[in-house]
């Protein structure tokens, strides 16, 4: 299971998901988009934008699939 959670993230908290990650052991991955919301949109004021966001995530999922 790979799990992306922004860290801004006001519906799903971020310490609950790293202890459902722990607990699932080598079974789940969690990423943290460092400044995503729910939505993994970050603020503007931070330099990144959707895209770059997207190709974070992509990368992320391209390391999953191929270890």
């Amino acid at each position: 299971m790979l799990v992306l959670q922004g860290t801004r993230d006001a519906i799903a908290d971020t310490a609950r998901m790293r202890k459902l990650a722990r607990g699932l052991g080598k079974r789940a991955t969690l990423v943290s988009i460092e400044e995503g919301d729910h939505s993994l949109h970050v603020p503007a004021r931070n330099g990144r934008n959707d895209a770059t966001v997207r190709v974070e995530m992509l990368d992320a999922l391209t390391g999953w699939i191929e270890p």
